[in-house]
């Protein structure tokens, strides 16, 4: 029993020292993260606004800040990697990444395939809240659009919710 309390201690003390050895780096990676997120936040706010002012919609503005935010967000987390000395695993990780991005596009198809829709709708503009459209025999004024679904309020009060990929 002994000899397992001196391997526990001595095991113990050696993740103790390499955590000291490493504390620089990993003080370095959270300064870096912790700046970088306030950094997307800020850059977003403004895109956000700038976006606004040329395209006067919210559904693509709101989808052109979320890819950039994400692209940034997945940069800075490979920066904070490599400060880390993770900079190897980085490729691997961006590879598992592609190819559960190609598992869940499988999974999820019919989600995808109202998300794509809705960027369509978003950049044509078959119509605008307040319209008065029918879709599939359902006809009624459009009170809300995502990326996703379309909300419209039927003539005889009712909301109902409409995939893009169907519109």
């Amino acid at each position: 029993m002994e000899k397992e309390f001196v391997d526990f201690r001595t095991t113990i003390q050696h993740s103790w020292e390499n955590f000291l050895s490493q504390s620089p780096a990993i003080l370095m990676a959270i300064l870096v993260f912790i700046a970088g997120i306030f950094a997307i936040k800020l850059f977003s706010k403004v895109v956000t606004k700038f976006i606004d002012e040329k395209s006067k919609d919210s559904i693509v503005t709101d989808f052109l800040v979320n890819i950039v935010s994400f692209i940034l967000t997945i940069f800075l987390a490979i920066v904070c990697l490599g400060i880390l000395g993770y900079g190897n695993i980085t490729d691997k990780i961006l590879a598992g990444t592609a190819l559960t991005t190609f598992i869940v596009g499988f999974a999820l198809k019919d989600i995808g395939e109202n998300f794509l829709a809705g960027i369509l709708m978003a950049f044509r503009r078959p119509f605008r809240i307040g319209d008065l459209i029918e879709v599939q025999g359902m006809r009624g004024r459009v009170k809300k659009m995502s990326l996703r679904e379309t909300n419209i309020k039927t003539l005889d009060g009712k909301d109902v919710f409409i995939p893009n990929s169907i519109i």
